[in-house]
């Protein structure tokens, strides 16, 4: 019996236990580094660890993943400019792949796949994705070496927090998961907003200090996206697959 026939069983056993079928997880430049100059790769695993285990249960799950440039940064010298940004991707794109195809290899996902998009790309994902999405877990950054720059300010801007919105639209996708590194969105006094169903909400915005996007942008995401989208803790135990079971965690957008 074939991987993806295996698969299809799986998920037809467990869809008592998720509420979804097709994820979406976004994760940002701090959240993926851990505010530090370097990957961490713990954190790398334990997200691949889920991401397995969801997959192998018959759920397809799409990872939008910053990192690029701060894996290429080293040996460049002062990277403040654009055109630097671009040429430290250049060298960091294949070693930000290449750990998230040996953590997801090493749980069990035999396929992983590769997506860099850029603004000409965008509109012609649909068939491809969700094709590949049965076979393997697909991972998709923005295009940076070769990105104009009206792309990278207004279209997929603030650390691909766009990107995932819009590519989770195009593939149909029924969750969308915006990883961050607080435990969801905040109101005036610091707690968790669980539930975010009106403008009025008084929220903190905090940016990223290594990512260039942040609260702002992935709350208008999450509010633009037709299915369920919850912005949450990367670093929360298990946070995949409690958002895959629909157990309440972060702050949801219905």
């Amino acid at each position: 019996m074939g991987n993806h026939q295996e698969r299809e069983i799986g998920f037809h056993l467990e869809q008592e236990r998720f509420v979804t079928r097709r994820m979406v997880v976004k994760i940002g430049s701090s959240t993926i580094t851990g505010n530090t100059e370097n990957l961490d790769v713990n954190f790398m695993e334990n997200i691949a660890r889920q991401v397995s285990l969801l997959f192998n249960q018959g759920i397809e799950v799409m990872i939008v993943t910053s990192g690029a440039v701060i894996s290429g940064k080293r040996g460049l010298g002062r990277v403040d400019t654009v055109l630097d940004k671009q040429v430290a991707a250049l060298y960091g794109q294949p070693e930000l792949i290449s750990e998230w195809r040996k953590t997801l290899n090493n749980n069990g996902v035999k396929k992983v796949g590769q997506l860099l998009v850029t603004d000409i790309d965008l509109r012609n994902v649909k068939t491809i994705l969700s094709k590949s999405l049965h076979f393997g877990v697909v991972v998709v950054n923005a295009n940076d070496p070769v990105n104009n720059y009206e792309m990278k300010q207004f279209l997929v801007s603030a650390d691909n927090d766009r990107l995932a919105g819009f590519i989770a639209k195009e593939i149909d996708a029924d969750t969308l998961l915006l990883l961050t590194d607080v435990d969801g969105v905040l109101d005036k006094s610091g707690k968790v907003i669980n539930n975010f169903s009106t403008k009025e909400e008084i929220v903190i915005f905090s940016a990223s200090s290594l990512g260039t996007g942040g609260m702002s942008s992935k709350i208008q995401v999450a509010q633009e996206f037709i299915g369920r989208a919850i912005i949450a803790n990367g670093r929360s135990e298990n946070v995949l697959l409690k958002v895959a079971r629909g157990e309440e965690v972060g702050t949801q957008f219905h």
